[in-house]
């Protein structure tokens, strides 16, 4: 029975390491971390981790692959087809963009203020798991884990058998 304890704790807890370092170590690092819904861009498929930096905007020109705000929820990374500056006040930018595998470019602009960033870096598949642990259901499920894993933790706490005093079983 030990060994089948140790192995469950190990296997519990080296996933959940890995998963929570891939999420907030890159935070720590001024990286944000966000999920790929869409195919529209092949070097970022749907369900990837996706990992982006902050740019200054002003820095960004066409050709560049940005992350930005679509609405409160939802991210979107397309390649910028075009900047576009106002002409009272240039640093009024936005940009016109495009996903790499969609035919035409997107009906409405990017605004510079809901741009996140340049994405630095994809993880095929891990979206799906950030996504999940995001949800009522995956903190359940996280939860639930968890105390699993301290019982089979603290399991031989409460199974030590007694040993016997010195002398025999019958001390007088």
């Amino acid at each position: 029975m030990g060994f089948l304890r140790k192995f469950l704790i190990w296997a519990m807890l080296i996933p959940a390491l890995l998963l929570g370092a891939l999420l907030a170590v890159p935070q720590f690092m001024g990286l944000q971390v966000c999920s790929v819904h869409s195919d529209d861009m092949p070097d970022y498929p749907s369900g990837a981790l996706l990992y982006v930096r902050q740019e200054d905007p002003q820095n960004l020109g066409t050709g560049d692959v940005i992350t930005y705000m679509v609405s409160q929820t939802q991210v979107q990374t397309h390649r910028i087809t075009g900047v576009v500056t106002e002409e009272g006040n240039p640093s009024e930018i936005r940009f016109r963009t495009k996903g790499d595998a969609k035919a035409g470019e997107d009906p409405t602009l990017v605004y510079y203020r809901n741009v996140l960033g340049v994405p630095v870096l994809a993880i095929p598949m891990l979206g799906h798991a950030a996504d999940f642990f995001a949800t009522a259901a995956g903190m359940c499920a996280a939860v639930a884990v968890g105390i699993f894993w301290l019982l089979l933790v603290l399991m031989p706490l409460f199974t030590r058998k007694k040993k016997p005093a010195k002398g025999g079983k019958y001390l007088k």
